[in-house]
């Protein structure tokens, strides 16, 4: 009966080429993956570039739209000052006119 600890040369020729075929797929998947990583490392990088450049539009926009605001405000603001304005000029137009039609009905009668 053989010894646990012997195997025989085919069974051992047999399982180094089995282990040199997995070795030679790992290092193909560790291969594979240190490209992937590689190339998460280029768009990280591309996407940190973008982003700063993002905060400094918005570093320019931020106080603009805060002055159009402003500026919407005191617009909206004259605008209702306006309207009373032209409600006014229209209640009088419409008294002048009453006045007018009686003047004209006095003065053709």
């Amino acid at each position: 009966m053989k010894k646990n600890s012997e195997v025989p040369k085919t069974d051992k020729s047999d399982f180094e080429q089995k282990t040199r075929v997995l070795l030679e797929e790992i290092h193909h998947q560790v291969k594979t993956v240190a490209e992937q990583y590689s190339d998460i490392v280029e768009q990280m990088s591309e996407i940190k570039s973008d982003v700063k450049d993002l905060k400094n539009d918005m570093a320019i926009v931020k106080p603009v739209l805060e002055m159009h605001t402003t500026y919407l405000r005191e617009i909206k603001s004259e605008l209702g000052s306006v309207k009373m304005v032209v409600v006014n000029s229209s209640h009088e137009m419409n008294d002048h006119e009453k006045r007018i039609k009686k003047v004209e009905e006095k003065v053709f009668s």
